[in-house]
Parts: C-alpha cells; sequence; structure tokens
C-alpha cells in the first residue's frame, strides 16, 4: 500500500487511479493471509505455540466468515448509488478524524497541566493510514496526503521540543531518501531513453516532426528492443502466470523486476510490446511483494535482521517462500482481471 509508488503506475502505465487503488487493496488481502500463515508457522517451528486441529480448523472458518461478510457487504453496497455511497464515507471518516483530533487536544492538555510524561496513545498508531485514507476516500493529491499525515503525526505525538525533533527528522529523512531519490530520476532516464520523446514537454519537437512529414517512424530504440521481447511476451492467461511465476527471483537484489532496480524500464517495455498495462502493474505489484519482504538490499529487511539479530539471507530464505506464493496469487488475480 505504499500509496507513492502509485504516482509511477499511473504516470508511466497510464492507468486510472482507482485500477491501481484497488489492485492495491486485493494485494493488501493477500499479504495479509500470507503473513498470517507465515507467523503461524514459523511461532509453531520454533514450538512457541502448539497448532491442534481444532485451532486450524477454526482459523479456516474465520477466514471464510470474513470472506463471506465482505461479499456480502459488496453485494449490498453494489445496491446503492456509488456517489452516495462516497459521500457518506467521506462524512464518516470527516467525523472520526475530527473526534480523533479532540481526543487528542484533550490528552495534550491534561498531560501538560498534570506535568505526566507523554505516552504513546492508541490514535499514533493510525499515522501511517492517515495518508493512505485521504487519497483512497478523498483523492488528495499525494503530497498534500502527505502533508496532512505529518501534521497529524506532531499533533497526536506532541512532547515539548517537537518543532525542532520534527526538522531534525525531515533533515535525516531527506539524506535517507537522496538514493532512492537518483535512483528514480535514473529509471526515468531509462525510460526516456526506451520508450522516446513524450509529446508534451521537451520531446515534443520530435513528434511535431513525425505529424509535419507525414510519417509514423517508431523511435529507434524501442523498434531495436522490441523483436527480442515479443518472442517472450506471454500471449495468454497461463502463459502470463507461468513466465513471471519462474522469474519472480529477478526481484531479488535489485534485479530486472525489482521497482527498485529496473521493473518500471522492464515494464514500461512489456508496455510497448502489447501486454495490457493492468497486467504490467500486476507483475510489478506482484513481485514487489517478494521485494518488499525478502530482498536482502532492502533497507526495512536489514533493520528487522539486526533487530531479531539473524542474518539478512536466513531472513530472505524464511520468508521467501510465503512471498512467492503471495506474488503467484496476485499474478492470477492480475491476470484474470487485465489480460
Amino acid at each position: 500500500l505504499n500509496a507513492g509508488n502509485w504516482v509511477v503506475y499511473k504516470t508511466v502505465l497510464g492507468l486510472e487511479s482507482e485500477t491501481v487503488s484497488s489492485f492495491a487493496l486485493q494485494m493488501f488481502v493477500i499479504v495479509a493471509v500470507a503473513s498470517v500463515l507465515f507467523i503461524a508457522i514459523e511461532l509453531w517451528r520454533t514450538r512457541v505455540i502448539k497448532l491442534r486441529l481444532r485451532s486450524i480448523l477454526s482459523g479456516i472458518v474465520v477466514l471464510l466468515a470474513a470472506a463471506l461478510v465482505i461479499v456480502g457487504v459488496k453485494e449490498v453496497l453494489s445496491r446503492f448509488d456509488p456517489a452516495t455511497i462516497g459521500k457518506t464515507l467521506q462524512l464518516l471518516v470527516a467525523a472520526a478524524g475530527a473526534l480523533v483530533i479532540v481526543i487528542a487536544l484533550a490528552d495534550i492538555v491534561r498531560t501538560n497541566r498534570r506535568n505526566h510524561a507523554p505516552t504513546v496513545r492508541w490514535y499514533a498508531y493510525l499515522i501511517p493510514i492517515v495518508p493512505l485514507v485521504l487519497i483512497l476516500v478523498y483523492e488528495l493529491s499525494f503530497v498534500a496526503a502527505f502533508m496532512i499525515g505529518l501534521a497529524y503525526g506532531i499533533l497526536v505525538t506532541y512532547r515539548r521540543g517537537v518543532i525542532n525533533l520534527t526538522s531534525r527528522a525531515l533533515i535525516e529523512g531527506s539524506a535517507s531518501v537522496v538514493p532512492a531519490v537518483v535512483l528514480m530520476i535514473g529509471i526515468g532516464m531509462l525510460l526516456s531513453a526506451i520508450l522516446g520523446p513524450t509529446k508534451i514537454g521537451p520531446g515534443k519537437y520530435w513528434h511535431d516532426a513525425q505529424a509535419a512529414a507525414n510519417v509514423a517512424v517508431e523511435w529507434p530504440v524501442l523498434a531495436d528492443m522490441k523483436p527480442m521481447l515479443e518472442t517472450i511476451v506471454p500471449g495468454s492467461l497461463v502463459a502470463y502466470v507461468l513466465t513471471f511465476t519462474l522469474l519472480a527471483p529477478f526481484a531479488l537484489y535489485r534485479g530486472p523486476l525489482n521497482v527498485w532496480g529496473l521493473g518500471y524500464g522492464v515494464g514500461g517495455i512489456l508496455l510497448a510490446t502489447g501486454v495490457p498495462a493492468g497486467a504490467v502493474m500486476g507483475v510489478l505489484m506482484s513481485l514487489g511483494t517478494i521485494q518488499g519482504a525478502s530482498d536482502p538490499t532492502n533497507t526495512a529487511n536489514v533493520w528487522i535482521a539486526n533487530e531479531v539479530r539473524m542474518d539478512v539471507t536466513t531472513l530472505m530464505w524464511r520468508t521467501l517462500p510465503y512471498a512467492w506464493v503471495a506474488a503467484i496469487v496476485g499474478l492470477v488475480v492480475a491476470g484474470v482481471q487485465f489480460f
């Protein structure tokens, strides 16, 4: 649910926000189920818990009940006007947000009056969700949503010196994301080199020249790469799932199917060779599960490995089977919807 990456899917693949967010939420459910299975099996394997047949059956019943509830709610909501549902949801979220802010302000006043040490309240755990809710429910721009999320975070974790703390966090955070920013610039340059100039901006002159000459010439780099890729591009749903299931390990170690490697470049090439935009998104987002959960070069995975005092490669082998299965399920869902 990294909303920041959705911008790239929209700009590079030309997808609508609703399409991207809908598939992202489906992947969230798939990964959540895989995560619960991973935790349960790992706890059982290390003998922290004992899995009995009754417990397993109870878990299956709960999952089936949750699925039935979701299907039922979706069926009921489908009978109402989507615009009415959207407005109602916006009002409910606004009311809940206002209530949380009032509670947070009351806690701040109470803490300052009694000179108590500030504590982490339950609503502080909503900080990562706030930008996502603003984007999905109110369709705010990503920058505005993250700025509001930052303001909410400052409010609900308020303490003396919060401004200085925020300033230091912004400076340190900016320094830590510089490599990622440089990488994204490089990916943009790669996409421009492969796909050619756009019809707006500095590259407009090339298209104007083609139009003036009344000829349609394909960008030379793309024209040279197409024949090679067309031989391996899947032409059916089964081929699509099998091909990218076998290529899934290339999402590790900043490989060609890693969105923080050459993933977007490869996605742009697949799009140019005739693969539907939604199917390309399905590949990148599904295999992104492997990158997020198992890639040893992922900073978050390095932090986790250090925290639990485990080698990051061992962490990769522990999580890879579950991430791979989640990626396969995501590919099947994407193939059914888009291919």
